[in-house]
């Protein structure tokens, strides 16, 4: 069975163009860092998102600050012809959501589940683990797993997160809850 990408938005179409050409040169993991590291520098230097969200500022000015921006960072070939495409179209404005679509269509081509962890404390690695290795038994496919954990002190010990259109929930927060419901 085909799987297919679902190409519905323009960040997407582009993070698909540039991951296709990464793909075919055989460059993906360099394309990923280096797209990776730019769109982190830029996004460092408050100047260059003011610069890209101003529209009162000349496109051609934009422009040629974007590309003289990128040109410090001594990149691959894919990416400075990517970002020429992104300039010369005027769609510079959504590199942050052209970067999250290419992380997305990575994940997906290379089986890679990412799951947001909320929990009370930081997991320790043996909940980590236990956590990876639960998702690994429950996914009908051979996949790897990225846990990206956010502490939400609301849980108050425990923590959640979502698999597989299921939520997983374990905080003493959902417990109390519960018990609260029962008593009303």
């Amino acid at each position: 069975m085909t799987r297919v990408i679902k190409l519905d938005t323009a960040s997407k179409r582009y993070a698909f163009a540039l991951y296709s050409i990464a793909e075919k040169n055989d460059n993906v993991e360099a394309v990923k860092e280096e797209f990776s590291h730019i769109v982190e520098g830029f996004m460092a230097v408050p100047e260059w998102v003011t610069i890209t969200k101003n529209p009162t500022l000349d496109r051609r000015r934009k422009s040629q600050k974007y590309l003289e921006g990128v040109s410090k960072f001594n990149i691959i070939p894919e990416i400075e012809n990517f970002f020429k495409v992104l300039v010369a179209r005027g769609r510079t404005i959504f590199l942050q959501d052209i970067y999250k679509e290419f992380i997305n269509i990575y994940n997906f081509k290379k089986d890679i589940e990412v799951v947001l962890v909320e929990s009370a404390t930081k997991l320790t690695v043996a909940e980590k683990k236990k956590i990876e290795n639960f998702i690994k038994s429950e996914s009908l496919k051979e996949i790897s797993v990225e846990l990206d954990e956010v502490i939400n002190k609301d849980l108050v010990s425990g923590f959640k997160f979502m698999f597989d259109s299921k939520q997983y929930d374990t905080s003493m927060r959902t417990k109390l809850d519960n018990l609260k419901k029962t008593f009303s």
